[in-house]
């Protein structure tokens, strides 16, 4: 029998002298070692789940992975964690943004919404590794998508990863998943703030929110701002009655010889209606910056006639978007000009 020494509990190196017939020091003369035994290596647990349930849309939804090492011994060289997404839970391809307690230690890469997770952090023995990552919830996943992961690697789990798209996924402690309930989005209500400003451009006062004064012949320019701050305004569409009183621009003034021209743009191009559908901004005494639209109904969003809704309005305003909606967040102006007859 070939003398031996085990020179360790945890992992034994058998070393055979050729030349001395004892336990040689493995130097160049005839011994070998074998690779290390480990009796008692690292046991890798992973553990899954989300912060559902979830509705289509939100942008807080995450996963959280916990890698969990219940064997007697460290985990050396790399740990690595597949996770593919189910139908309708996406990322984006790349880097992957990693919070949680040991989000530092990982580096996560995503390629058509599969994960691949590394790490070459020591987990001691009965401790664990744990990061989150955040994910994108879309109508495909109404329902109740199932999620599956897989860790390998460590110095005790196979170096390949189990398949996380198997609900059979095994061995049962290399395998994870987690079941979340996602539900389609609660509509919001759209939420419309409008404020009107006026201001007398015969004189040259500056816009106000409250009132101007004038006298006959005075120009009067109106700007109504709007906002959108709640959910989708679909057929948005924006009136203004014409003051009782005031006449619109051009027609103004029924004497030709008088006659006001269109107060947007010059000659030709004049038009009678500013529009701005980026800015709620009215100071000061010039009109707000924006597009030229123009009186006719069909010609574009505005329309400015001769005829109002109430029983003594001389006019209407109409700023039409309902080919478009009004979503969360759009702003504008409209501005108009009346003349004191």
């Amino acid at each position: 029998m070939l003398p031996a020494t085990v020179t360790s509990i945890a992992s034994a190196a058998v070393v055979y002298d050729s030349t001395q017939g004892t336990a040689g020091n493995g130097n160049d003369d005839g011994s070998y070692n074998l690779d290390s035994i480990f009796a008692c290596p690292p046991i890798l647990n992973l553990s899954k789940n989300s912060n559902g349930p979830w509705t289509v849309g939100q942008t807080s939804a995450t996963y959280t992975l916990s890698a969990t090492n219940t064997g007697p011994m460290a985990t050396f060289g790399t740990v690595a964690i597949s996770d593919t997404l189910p139908s309708g839970i996406t990322v984006p391809d790349g880097a992957v943004t990693l919070s949680g307690t040991n989000a530092a230690n990982w580096t996560c890469t995503a390629a058509s919404n599969v994960l691949t997770c590394t790490s070459t952090v020591t987990v001691a023995a009965g401790g664990s590794t744990t990061f989150t990552f955040p994910v994108s919830v879309t109508a495909l996943a109404i329902g109740s998508p199932v999620n599956y992961a897989s860790v390998s690697g460590g110095g005790g789990s196979p170096n390949a990863p189990t398949n996380p798209n198997s609900s059979s996924c095994t061995p049962s402690n290399l395998c994870a998943s987690t079941t979340t309930t996602v539900t389609a989005a609660t509509p919001v209500q759209p939420a419309i703030e409008l404020k009107k400003y006026v201001r007398n451009v015969s004189t040259g006062t500056a816009f106000s929110d409250t009132s101007t004064t004038a006298r006959p012949k005075d120009i009067i320019e109106y700007c109504i701002t709007y906002i959108n701050t709640g959910g989708n305004a679909a057929n948005f569409k924006l009136t203004d009655n014409v003051p009782a009183g005031m006449v619109i621009l051009p027609k103004a003034s029924p004497n030709p010889l008088e006659e006001v021209k269109a107060p947007y743009g010059t000659g030709a191009a004049a038009t009678n209606i500013r529009w701005s559908n980026t800015s709620t901004s009215v100071t000061g005494i010039s009109t707000p910056a924006g597009t030229n639209l123009t009186n006719a109904p069909s010609d574009d969003v505005g329309t400015l006639t001769g005829t109002g809704t109430g029983t003594n309005n001389t006019g209407l305003l109409t700023l039409d978007l309902s080919a478009t909606g009004l979503p969360n967040g759009d702003k504008g102006t409209v501005c108009f000009q009346t003349q004191i007859p």
